[in-house]
């Protein structure tokens, strides 16, 4: 049986975002993902959204199942331009070659609503994974709306954990949800604990 793989926005598969937040909390045992359903409500296609990775067969009888979330946000500073974040894959679905094929999907969903550039944060020891997908290391300031809303951020090598930073914009109507987090620092940004900026330019 074939399967195939697709990202739905979670407010288009609303009995599926239960699976998605166990999907985030497995990955990111400290963010809000109870915060989805009431997102969803509010969220149109493209960006701020969110998207489950949908596995459908092709046999129309079964049902549908998610295994994967991303969260697309606007780029402020950079026309044509979508931040990606709080990418992951069901921990039961992993080696099976689904992250680069969500990864492929996730570049083809934003080619096709119109962006040129796609950008997410990653640790280190992901770089060589992204590398050999054509990505590029990107090192000039990027401002965005509404990251990491859902603080799927976790700490490396016992650093902070950080809620906000220089250059994002908190989401309108949502900005309770930053309280009582860390705002990055400049200085911060430039040590060990800030990632690596990825961008990968989508050629029509």
């Amino acid at each position: 049986m074939a399967l195939l793989y697709t990202w739905k926005p979670l407010h288009s598969i609303r009995y599926l975002i239960p699976s998605c937040v166990s999907i985030l909390r497995a990955e990111y045992p400290k963010c809000k993902a109870d915060l989805l359903p009431e997102l969803a409500k509010h969220e149109l296609n493209h960006a701020p959204c969110s998207y489950g990775l949908v596995e459908h067969p092709d046999d129309k009888r079964d049902e549908e199942t998610l295994v994967g979330h991303v969260r697309f946000l606007p780029v402020t500073n950079r026309q044509g331009a979508v931040y990606a974040e709080g990418f992951c894959i069901d921990v039961e679905k992993r080696r099976k070659g689904i992250g680069e094929l969500g990864t492929l999907r996730a570049e083809h969903l934003a080619r096709e609503q119109g962006y040129k550039e796609l950008f997410t944060s990653i640790y280190p020891h992901f770089k060589e994974f992204y590398l050999k997908q054509s990505w590029s290391i990107f090192k000039k300031p990027l401002h965005t709306l509404g990251a990491n809303l859902l603080h799927t951020n976790t700490s490396v090598n016992g650093g902070p954990i950080f809620v906000s930073w220089p250059g994002n914009t908190l989401y309108p109507g949502w900005e309770w949800v930053y309280e009582g987090g860390i705002m990055a620092t400049e200085e911060a940004l430039a040590g060990e604990f800030s990632g690596i900026v990825m961008v990968k330019y989508l050629k029509r």
